[in-house]
């Protein structure tokens, strides 16, 4: 048992190498296609979406890893009615959504017409955002994935799967074709790629759907009253916040960059400097993901040496290699910024102020996964001091210092969130977040 853990954890942290260095790459590659504006632009866009795609599921893509996965294996009736549940939820959000977003639309092209506001002028993220129910339901069916505890195939589908298609979709045109990349190939090739990815999707969950009997096309719900309907769409809207915030925490350094630095460069800069510091991102994300389905079931029954086993089973991959991680970008920083252009090299300093917070916030990484699932309004409560700390403090020191004042910014709020988080679990749980202590 303990040696299929550990082949379970060593496959999803190979994984999250192997994307990392597929993201890199796709992110080195189109550095070099587009100019660092755009870059950063298309950048802002694709974080857009991802932020209003989570608006959309209501914190179901969550709540579906949170109870599917107790459902599954054996009760096809109350995943099926779940899975009902959540499509009939989300299938009104994206009504919604479609509707305001017409509206938007309609008065951008009025403000056009009438020689206001030309909508050549609005920045690039407004054309990307009618992908957003596309990139919803794409989040969900890889969370559906996840529910049935196909660790590695979800990891691939979350991570990977995505910057391969745009790869192959930039190189052909690009390379082949001779043809110049402008942001209507961009909006292109991220449509096709959300189609392919759908298409990808909807095969493997009717393979899941099969395997477990689960037939959602049931017209009458069986011995399910409605009290579930009510937990689970309590527990999907207090999830929402939660990992809104943390994503809009990711997303505002970027925003804030790019109002308030004057150089239109800086966010392409800022972007590279995500894009490598990323790798300390996502070692205890890939490494943590194995036992995220687990955590609601064992801390339902209080199995808390069981939580402690898989914590120090994820801490002793995650922590060592962060280390090794972390003195490999501070020795090679300027060598690994020139791949994005000989310019970049003025981001070094920032970049390994950014690197030291992510690695703090990285070794940390299972206290997160825990308190999300043990205790949301927390979660969300410590997510909102973070971000407010980060907003305030980068609007500061952005202005004085630049990327050099943001990557300080980030550090103390990273470590802000990750000390409390640590006091909390400490405090209300019988388990050791760091292993040791």
């Amino acid at each position: 048992m303990l040696k299929k853990k550990y082949q379970t954890v060593l496959t999803l942290l190979i994984l999250g190498i192997l994307s990392y260095i597929i993201n890199l790459s796709f992110n080195i590659f189109i550095s070099h296609i587009i100019p660092s504006d755009l870059y950063g632009d298309f950048s802002i866009a694709i974080r857009s979406i991802f932020i209003l795609s989570l608006l959309l599921l209501l914190g179901t893509n969550i709540s579906s890893v949170k109870y599917l996965s107790q459902y599954i294996d054996n009760n096809p009736n109350n995943s099926s009615v779940f899975i009902r549940w959540n499509l009939k939820l989300i299938a009104k959000t994206f009504i919604f959504y479609s509707l305001i977003l017409l509206i938007f639309y309609s008065f951008l092209f009025l403000l056009h017409f009438l020689s206001i506001h030309s909508f050549n002028d609005n920045h690039y993220f407004i054309y990307f955002l009618w992908l957003t129910p596309f990139s919803a339901f794409y989040l969900l069916l890889a969370c559906l994935v996840l529910s049935n505890k196909q660790n590695s195939l979800a990891f691939f589908i979350n991570k990977m799967i995505m910057s391969i298609f745009l790869i192959i979709f930039i190189f052909f045109t690009t390379k082949i074709f001779n043809v110049t990349i402008k942001l209507t190939h961009l909006v292109l090739f991220m449509t096709l790629t959300f189609f392919l990815i759908i298409i990808i999707e909807l095969f493997i969950t009717k393979k899941i759907l099969t395997r477990h009997k689960i037939n959602i096309l049931k017209k009458k719900d069986i011995n399910i009253d409605n009290t579930k309907h009510k937990r689970w769409l309590s527990d999907s809207l207090r999830l929402t916040p939660v990992q809104l915030i943390f994503n809009l925490v990711c997303f505002f350094d970027l925003l804030i960059i790019e109002i308030i630095h004057p150089n239109e460069d800086a966010v392409g800069y800022y972007v590279a400097m995500l894009t490598i510091a990323n790798i300390l991102w996502v070692i205890p994300s890939s490494v943590t993901s194995f036992f995220a389905p687990l955590l609601s079931p064992l801390l339902e029954k209080k199995w808390y040496q069981e939580i402690q086993g898989l914590i120090d089973t994820a801490n002793y991959i995650n922590v060592p290699i962060s280390i090794l991680l972390l003195i490999f970008i501070v020795i090679f920083s300027n060598n690994i910024l020139s791949l994005f252009g000989n310019t970049h090299q003025t981001a070094q300093i920032p970049l390994l102020i950014l690197s030291a917070a992510y690695f703090i916030g990285a070794a940390a990484f299972a206290n997160a996964r825990i308190l999300t699932f043990y205790d949301s309004k927390v979660t969300m409560t410590i997510n909102i001091f973070e971000l407010i700390l980060l907003i305030v403090t980068s609007l500061i020191l952005t202005y004085y210092f630049g990327l050099l004042g943001m990557s300080i910014a980030v550090l103390f709020s990273i470590s802000s969130k990750t000390g409390l988080m640590y006091f909390y679990v400490k405090q209300k749980l019988p388990i050791k977040p760091f292993t040791v202590f």
